[in-house]
């Protein structure tokens, strides 16, 4: 049997186990939310895929956040780096703790997903498909941003973290160390758009010194189109400028289903084996504490509070594999 590879995770509100819907099959796929649809999308490519595991978490104190702002959006905004502190923390203090430590190359990759991102890659493992992009000593990619006129998308951001490969290396933690601490100086982005990936532009524009060494050449750009947008070969992300392409509920214009296609194209079709998919994805989900949840987002307590919750609505179905 071959070795699996890499780890993809989510982190959102939206994702808590106790929110997934009641189990009623007059209820279709399509008529579901699409963060559990792309969510059971990328379950079954972890399958395809070989990927070790899928991780899906979320932020236990979103509920003190103020309304209506980023730190309540279902991002979790600047809440996610502290999420991902604590996992790439836990993998690197595991290997240093190893009987003659061990070689950093063997930690793992992370493919980090915004709720409104799926995979829909058939059957390349990530992982492979970062090797083919001839990225040596790179250890955090993330994609730059293009406008495509003839798909009406002009307006860009320079990068998007709604999608991000992670090396869990310590170089990895000391940059997100450091892109997190720097919330106080970008105050003005802690509760509005674009949040925390406003923040690291501006400090990869500064070169700010905080950030490690090597940052020039261990984070790196991909192409947006195939890994991070509406219309991705790879990975599809349906940011806000695509809302009307996500499917119910949108407030945006016409819907177009993308992500129920998908899934019927490998084969969930009914709302009986999307449950069971679904049942599988959030199995050991957990909650995060971030510690700056509220409005003023103080200085983080950096503490990671864990739990394990079945879905209610679909426990009754039975907690098999």
């Amino acid at each position: 049997m071959r070795s699996c590879l890499g780890e993809i995770v989510y982190f959102d509100d939206r994702l808590q186990p106790s929110k997934v819907p009641a189990n009623k099959s007059a209820v279709g796929i399509s008529k579901l939310p699409f963060w559990w649809r792309g969510l059971v999308a990328t379950q079954l490519y972890v399958r395809r895929a070989n990927v070790c595991q899928l991780v899906v978490a979320w932020p236990e104190d979103f509920t003190s956040a103020k309304q209506g702002s980023i730190a309540s959006g279902r991002g979790a905004s600047w809440c996610k780096l502290s999420y991902l502190i604590a996992r790439v923390r836990a993998r690197v203090d595991r290997c240093e703790e190893q009987a003659g430590g061990c070689s950093e190359a063997t930690l793992p990759w992370m493919l980090f997903l915004d709720s409104d991102a799926f995979v829909r890659e058939t059957q390349q493992n990530f992982v492979h498909a970062l090797n083919a992009q001839e990225l040596t000593g790179a250890e955090i990619l993330v994609t730059r941003e293009e406008a495509v006129p003839e798909l009406g998308f002009h307006k860009v951001f320079e990068i998007n973290t709604g999608v991000m490969f992670i090396h869990a290396s310590r170089w990895t933690l000391t940059f997100l160390e450091a892109w997190l601490a720097e919330r106080e100086s970008c105050a003005d982005l802690r509760e509005v758009m674009p949040g925390e990936q406003g923040c690291l532009i501006r400090l990869l524009h500064a070169k700010h010194p905080h950030l490690p060494a090597g940052t020039d050449t261990r984070l790196r750009l991909l192409p947006m189109r195939p890994f991070n947008s509406p219309w991705g070969s790879f990975i599809r992300h349906f940011w806000s400028a695509a809302w009307y392409l996500r499917g119910p509920p949108q407030k945006h214009g016409p819907s177009v289903d993308l992500i129920t296609d998908e899934l019927s194209l490998h084969g969930v079709l009914s709302r009986k084996q999307f449950d069971t998919e679904l049942r599988e994805a959030l199995r050991g989900a957990t909650s995060h504490t971030c510690g700056f949840m509220g409005s003023s987002l103080g200085p983080s307590a950096q503490t990671n509070k864990t739990s394990r919750v079945l879905p209610a609505a679909i426990a009754k179905k039975g907690t098999e594999r």
